[in-house]
């Protein structure tokens, strides 16, 4: 992404929490994917982006 040219401050600001997460909080998702409580869990997508793929919805 590329932040100089103003771009993060775009999605920022256009993304439902106001925020891009950043890998820490993406680690309890990939944590739980790889635990015996998502076992039945297949050929979906867990999306954990702050609500910006909503937008145009």
């Amino acid at each position: 992404m590329d932040f100089q040219a103003g771009r993060g401050e775009q999605i920022t600001r256009d993304t439902p929490m106001r925020r891009i997460p950043p890998p820490e909080d993406l680690t309890a998702a990939a944590l739980f994917l790889g635990t015996d409580d998502a076992n039945n869990i297949t050929g979906s997508y867990m999306i954990c982006d702050g609500g910006y793929s909503t937008l145009g919805a």
